[in-house]
Protein backbone atom coordinates (compact mmCIF):
# COMPACT_ATOMS: atom_id res chain seq x y z
CA UNK A 1 0.00 0.00 0.00
CA UNK A 2 1.29 3.43 -0.80
CA UNK A 3 0.87 5.84 1.72
CA UNK A 4 -0.18 9.58 0.54
CA UNK A 5 0.69 12.04 3.29
CA UNK A 6 1.52 15.58 4.27
CA UNK A 7 3.57 16.82 7.52
CA UNK A 8 0.46 16.44 9.72
CA UNK A 9 -1.76 13.93 8.12
CA UNK A 10 -3.08 11.15 5.41
CA UNK A 11 -4.38 12.10 2.21
CA UNK A 12 -5.25 8.46 1.28
CA UNK A 13 -3.98 5.09 0.79
CA UNK A 14 -3.17 3.21 -2.20
CA UNK A 15 -3.56 -0.50 -2.88
CA UNK A 16 -1.19 -2.03 -4.52
CA UNK A 17 -0.68 -5.07 -4.51
CA UNK A 18 2.96 -7.44 -4.83
CA UNK A 19 4.20 -3.91 -4.54
CA UNK A 20 7.89 -4.84 -4.31
CA UNK A 21 10.80 -1.70 -3.95
CA UNK A 22 9.79 0.76 -7.10
CA UNK A 23 6.76 3.05 -8.05
CA UNK A 24 5.81 6.06 -9.79
CA UNK A 25 2.73 8.21 -9.59
CA UNK A 26 2.23 9.80 -12.98
CA UNK A 27 1.02 13.62 -13.85
CA UNK A 28 -2.19 11.89 -13.86
CA UNK A 29 -2.46 10.41 -10.84
CA UNK A 30 -2.22 6.69 -12.30
CA UNK A 31 0.20 4.59 -9.69
CA UNK A 32 2.63 2.42 -11.48
CA UNK A 33 4.48 -0.35 -9.48
CA UNK A 34 7.03 -3.36 -9.52
CA UNK A 35 4.71 -6.41 -8.52
CA UNK A 36 5.82 -9.84 -7.20
CA UNK A 37 1.94 -10.78 -7.06
CA UNK A 38 1.42 -10.19 -10.97
CA UNK A 39 3.14 -13.33 -12.35
CA UNK A 40 6.41 -13.32 -14.72
CA UNK A 41 8.98 -12.79 -12.32
CA UNK A 42 8.19 -9.30 -11.41
CA UNK A 43 5.63 -7.17 -13.49
CA UNK A 44 5.17 -3.65 -14.26
CA UNK A 45 1.16 -2.71 -13.30
CA UNK A 46 -0.45 0.60 -13.30
CA UNK A 47 -3.45 1.65 -12.02
CA UNK A 48 -5.70 4.67 -12.17
CA UNK A 49 -5.84 6.56 -8.96
CA UNK A 50 -9.82 6.54 -9.19
CA UNK A 51 -10.38 2.41 -10.07
CA UNK A 52 -9.57 -0.80 -9.01
CA UNK A 53 -8.63 -2.54 -12.39
CA UNK A 54 -4.82 -3.53 -12.51
CA UNK A 55 -3.21 -3.38 -15.93
CA UNK A 56 0.11 -5.22 -16.20
CA UNK A 57 2.30 -3.91 -18.58
CA UNK A 58 5.43 -6.28 -18.88
CA UNK A 59 6.24 -9.01 -17.02
CA UNK A 60 10.34 -9.84 -16.67
CA UNK A 61 9.68 -13.46 -17.79
CA UNK A 62 7.79 -12.33 -21.07
CA UNK A 63 10.50 -10.23 -22.77
CA UNK A 64 13.31 -11.89 -20.65
CA UNK A 65 13.47 -15.35 -21.54
CA UNK A 66 17.17 -15.80 -20.42
CA UNK A 67 16.32 -15.11 -16.70
CA UNK A 68 13.86 -16.38 -14.32
CA UNK A 69 14.99 -14.00 -11.26
CA UNK A 70 14.19 -10.73 -11.41
CA UNK A 71 13.56 -7.96 -8.22
CA UNK A 72 13.43 -4.00 -9.03
CA UNK A 73 14.81 -0.96 -7.12
CA UNK A 74 14.41 1.85 -9.51
CA UNK A 75 11.45 2.86 -11.37
CA UNK A 76 11.44 6.33 -13.67
CA UNK A 77 8.62 7.67 -16.35
CA UNK A 78 9.66 9.33 -19.28
CA UNK A 79 6.74 11.50 -20.37
CA UNK A 80 8.51 11.98 -23.85
CA UNK A 81 8.07 8.77 -24.52
CA UNK A 82 5.68 7.80 -22.48
CA UNK A 83 7.80 4.82 -20.96
CA UNK A 84 9.65 3.81 -18.04
CA UNK A 85 12.77 2.94 -16.94
CA UNK A 86 12.64 0.19 -14.71
CA UNK A 87 15.86 -0.81 -12.84
CA UNK A 88 16.66 -4.73 -11.65
CA UNK A 89 19.40 -5.17 -8.98
CA UNK A 90 19.38 -8.94 -9.11
CA UNK A 91 20.85 -8.90 -12.50
CA UNK A 92 22.07 -5.64 -12.90
CA UNK A 93 20.06 -4.49 -15.34
CA UNK A 94 17.78 -1.59 -16.99
CA UNK A 95 15.18 -1.81 -19.39
CA UNK A 96 12.94 0.68 -20.82
CA UNK A 97 9.67 -0.56 -21.13
CA UNK A 98 6.87 1.30 -23.80
CA UNK A 99 4.00 2.11 -21.44
CA UNK A 100 1.93 2.24 -25.06
CA UNK A 101 3.10 -1.34 -26.12
CA UNK A 102 4.49 -3.06 -23.27
CA UNK A 103 7.21 -4.25 -24.66
CA UNK A 104 10.84 -3.63 -24.12
CA UNK A 105 12.42 -0.68 -26.40
CA UNK A 106 15.87 -1.55 -25.10
CA UNK A 107 17.91 -3.04 -22.21
CA UNK A 108 21.00 -2.80 -21.07
CA UNK A 109 23.58 -5.47 -18.40
CA UNK A 110 23.79 -8.42 -17.60
CA UNK A 111 20.65 -10.10 -19.06
CA UNK A 112 21.78 -11.19 -22.51
CA UNK A 113 21.29 -9.18 -25.91
CA UNK A 114 21.19 -6.31 -24.48
CA UNK A 115 23.33 -2.87 -25.73
CA UNK A 116 26.90 -2.91 -24.95
CA UNK A 117 28.93 -0.26 -22.82
CA UNK A 118 31.28 1.53 -24.18
CA UNK A 119 34.21 1.46 -22.50
CA UNK A 120 33.39 -1.85 -21.26
CA UNK A 121 34.89 -1.03 -18.25
CA UNK A 122 32.04 1.30 -17.60
CA UNK A 123 29.24 -1.13 -17.12
CA UNK A 124 27.02 -0.74 -13.73
CA UNK A 125 26.65 -3.13 -11.46
CA UNK A 126 23.98 -3.23 -8.10
CA UNK A 127 22.63 0.44 -10.02
CA UNK A 128 19.62 2.37 -8.70
CA UNK A 129 18.34 5.72 -8.90
CA UNK A 130 17.87 5.66 -12.39
CA UNK A 131 16.79 8.85 -14.67
CA UNK A 132 17.01 10.58 -17.67
CA UNK A 133 18.68 14.14 -18.20
CA UNK A 134 17.50 16.66 -20.15
CA UNK A 135 19.71 16.26 -22.57
CA UNK A 136 18.42 12.75 -23.28
CA UNK A 137 21.76 11.07 -21.26
CA UNK A 138 21.51 8.42 -18.55
CA UNK A 139 22.48 9.19 -15.26
CA UNK A 140 23.11 5.94 -12.98
CA UNK A 141 23.76 5.29 -9.65
CA UNK A 142 26.29 2.44 -9.15
CA UNK A 143 28.45 0.35 -7.03
CA UNK A 144 31.98 0.06 -8.51
CA UNK A 145 35.83 -0.65 -7.73
CA UNK A 146 38.32 1.84 -7.22
CA UNK A 147 41.79 1.95 -5.72
CA UNK A 148 40.41 2.10 -2.39
CA UNK A 149 38.13 -0.90 -2.61
CA UNK A 150 33.82 -0.51 -3.19
CA UNK A 151 32.37 2.29 -4.09
CA UNK A 152 29.27 4.07 -5.53
CA UNK A 153 29.63 6.65 -7.78
CA UNK A 154 27.26 8.40 -10.60
CA UNK A 155 27.84 7.34 -14.44
CA UNK A 156 26.42 9.12 -17.39
CA UNK A 157 25.93 7.68 -20.72
CA UNK A 158 24.56 8.25 -24.11
CA UNK A 159 21.74 5.33 -25.74
CA UNK A 160 22.86 5.00 -29.16
CA UNK A 161 19.91 2.94 -30.20
CA UNK A 162 21.49 2.42 -33.98
CA UNK A 163 24.80 1.10 -32.31
CA UNK A 164 23.10 -0.72 -29.44
CA UNK A 165 25.57 1.01 -27.09
CA UNK A 166 25.67 2.89 -24.33
CA UNK A 167 28.94 4.89 -23.92
CA UNK A 168 30.11 6.72 -20.62
CA UNK A 169 30.40 10.23 -21.18
CA UNK A 170 31.07 11.59 -17.72
CA UNK A 171 31.75 9.68 -13.98
CA UNK A 172 32.08 11.00 -10.57
CA UNK A 173 33.43 8.91 -7.98
CA UNK A 174 33.21 10.52 -4.29
CA UNK A 175 35.13 7.47 -3.29
CA UNK A 176 32.32 6.80 -0.59
CA UNK A 177 30.41 3.74 -0.34
CA UNK A 178 26.96 2.60 0.19
CA UNK A 179 25.65 -0.80 0.11
CA UNK A 180 22.29 0.32 -0.80
CA UNK A 181 19.86 2.96 -2.52
CA UNK A 182 21.29 5.69 -4.39
CA UNK A 183 19.70 8.18 -6.89
CA UNK A 184 21.26 10.21 -9.21
CA UNK A 185 19.21 12.98 -10.66
CA UNK A 186 20.62 16.71 -13.10
CA UNK A 187 19.43 19.79 -11.34
CA UNK A 188 18.61 22.81 -13.56
CA UNK A 189 21.56 24.34 -12.37
CA UNK A 190 23.98 21.54 -14.11
CA UNK A 191 24.53 19.72 -10.91
CA UNK A 192 24.31 16.46 -10.49
CA UNK A 193 22.50 15.59 -7.28
CA UNK A 194 23.66 12.18 -5.59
Amino acid sequence: TVHRAYLDGEIDEIPTPGLHHAFVQLPDETMVWGSQNHGGGEALVEQAIDSTDEQVLWTCADDWLSTNYCESNGLYYVEKTNSFLYSFYTNDSIVEVSRDTGESMWWAGDVRNGYEFDPENSEFEWQHGVSYTESGTLLVSTEAINNSGYTTMVREYTVDHDRETLTEVWNFDPDIYASTNGDAWRLDNGNTLH
